[in-house]
C-alpha cells in the first residue's frame, strides 16, 4: 500500500475548504457577467482575489501534507539513518510556496479560459439558457473539481515529502542511497497507467514521482541500499 497515512482525511479536508471557498463564486460571476453575459465584465481583480484565496487555502495544506509524508517515511527507515528533522522544514516551506503558486495560476487560467468558452457558446447555440450557463460555471467551482484537485495534490505533496526527507538522509549518509519503488493499492481502482508500475524501482517503467495522472493516489516505497550497488 502507498506509504502515506491519513490520505482520506486530508483529501476530504482540502476538498471541503475548496468547495466552501469556490461555490459562492458562481453567483458572483453570474452577476459580474451581466445580461447579456460578457467575459469582459469580469475584472482582473476577481481572478486576483480568487487566486489569493486559493493560495491561502492550498499552501498551508500542501505544506502540512509534505511534512506529514516526510515524518511517516522517517519512521520506516533504520534509526542509524535518522536525520535532523529541522533540516526538512526549509525545503518543505519552499516547495509548498512555489508549487501552490504554480498550481493556483493553472487553476485560475483554466477557469478563465473555460468561462470565456462557455460565454461564447451561449451566444453561438440558440436555446442555451442562463441557467445552463450557470450550471457550466458551477462545474468550475463545484465539488467534482475540488475533489480532483484535492486527490491529485495530496498525492503530489506526500511524494515530495518523501523526496525531501530522502535528500537529507542521503546527504547525512553518503554511503547509502534510498531507492524508490512505485506503490499502488492494487485494487479494482488501479488504472492502466499505474498498475504496470507497481513494485518497480525508478527507471523501470517510470522516472517521475506520483501523481502520474489526475486523481492518482499512488505512493512511493523506499529501500536503503549501499551506494554503488547494481
Amino acid at each position: 500500500m502507498p506509504q502515506f497515512n491519513n490520505r482520506d482525511e486530508w483529501e476530504a479536508s482540502i476538498k471541503r475548504e475548496l468547495v466552501n471557498l469556490t461555490e459562492p463564486q458562481v453567483e458572483r460571476l453570474m452577476k459580474l457577467l451581466g445580461d447579456p453575459p460578457s467575459g469582459a465584465n469580469v475584472p482582473e481583480s476577481f481572478w486576483n482575489d480568487l487566486g489569493a484565496d486559493l493560495t491561502a487555502t492550498l499552501q498551508p495544506a500542501l505544506l502540512s501534507v509534505y511534512i506529514e509524508g516526510a515524518q511517516q517515511l522517517l519512521t520506516t527507515v533504520p534509526k542509524v539513518l535518522r536525520v535532523d528533522w529541522h533540516l526538512v522544514n526549509e525545503p518543505a516551506a519552499a516547495w509548498a510556496q512555489q508549487w501552490s503558486g504554480f498550481l493556483v495560476d493553472g487553476i485560475t487560467a483554466t477557469s478563465q479560459d473555460k468561462l470565456q468558452n462557455y460565454v461564447s457558446s451561449f451566444f453561438r447555440n440558440e436555446g442555451t439558457t442562463v441557467d445552463a450557463l450557470r450550471g457550466q460555471i458551477g462545474g468550475l467551482f463545484g465539488p467534482v473539481r475540488a475533489e480532483l484537485i484535492a486527490t491529485t495534490e495530496v498525492t503530489r505533496a506526500a511524494a515530495q515529502g518523501d523526496i525531501g526527507i530522502v535528500n537529507e538522509i542521503e546527504a547525512a549518509n553518503p554511503r547509502i542511497m534510498m531507492v524508490p519503488f512505485w506503490d499502488t493499492s492494487m485494487d479494482e481502482w488501479v488504472c492502466d497507467i499505474c498498475g504496470p508500475r507497481h513494485g518497480n524501482a525508478r527507471g523501470k517503467g517510470w522516472t517521475e514521482p506520483p501523481p502520474a495522472h489526475v486523481r492518482c493516489r499512488c505512493g512511493l516505497r523506499w529501500e536503503p541500499q549501499p551506494r554503488g550497488r547494481r
